[in-house]
């Protein structure tokens, strides 16, 4: 498995709101993970901040050591606006170093409906539609769907050069033990297409502000990736089990 595949099955979803987005409502947060799959282990990073009074940036880094020896390190970013009870992307980027270099840049223009994408050296465009997030942007508001009652939860992407359609669907309510103690979460899956043996399910923390708590994926080469919280700060407070 190519290292650089991390990146793209790490759904590290986050932030729960109630009712309508406020800006003063949003908690800020520090996560620490750790993914697995094949024996190789990797550690990995989110973070949301404010940056002003309706600005957040969310990050996510991954690092993948061998033997103590730094094989590849992903540094993803993404800016967000609160807009109109939703949230709106502003700019996205993504850096890969070590095996396979690569880097990605969105830059968003809504008043003229389209986004700039620079890959590497080369630059694409792709018109928006009205809703359009990136890898990131969608996360924060997939769970602000989920917590004001809608079920219907897809979303436009920004995948790469052109626009991919993201569905979820809730699967409903379940306790799940952590290296943090035991916790209640919402068990949610991505809706792959019927062609494909991919498989994503993640829980979500019925607390602590919604924080993911677990990941797991199937590739359709059958590799099985995990994804497990360690420690982390909800608004700078610990985050633990209840027992």
């Amino acid at each position: 498995m190519k290292f650089r595949n991390f990146k793209n099955h790490l759904i590290l979803i986050s932030v729960l709101f109630s009712g309508h987005i406020n800006a003063d409502e949003i908690s800020t947060y520090s996560i620490s993970y750790i993914a697995s799959t094949n024996g190789v282990k990797a550690d990995a990073q989110r973070s949301l901040a404010k940056i002003d009074s309706n600005t957040y940036r969310l990050v996510n880094t991954l690092e993948v050591k061998i033997a103590g020896q730094l094989i590849t390190k992903i540094d993803e970013t993404s800016e967000v606006k609160i807009f109109k009870n939703s949230f709106k992307p502003i700019f996205y980027s993504m850096q890969q170093s070590g095996v396979s270099p690569e880097s990605i840049h969105i830059i968003y223009d809504w008043e003229k409906m389209f986004a700039a994408i620079r890959k590497s050296n080369e630059i694409s465009h792709v018109d928006l539609e009205p809703i359009t997030f990136d890898q990131l942007s969608h996360q924060l508001e997939l769970r602000n769907s989920i917590t004001s009652g809608k079920y219907q939860l897809v979303f436009n992407i920004i995948n790469r050069d052109n626009i991919s359609e993201y569905e979820y669907r809730i699967l409903g309510q379940e306790e799940i033990i952590t290296p943090l103690g035991e916790f209640k979460s919402t068990k949610i899956e991505r809706v792959h297409n019927k062609t494909t043996q991919r498989k994503t399910t993640f829980w979500l923390a019925d607390g602590w502000d919604g924080i993911l708590l677990r990941l797991r994926q199937t590739t359709n080469f059958g590799v099985n990736i995990t994804l497990e919280i360690q420690e982390g700060v909800v608004n700078d407070i610990p985050i633990k089990a209840a027992n």
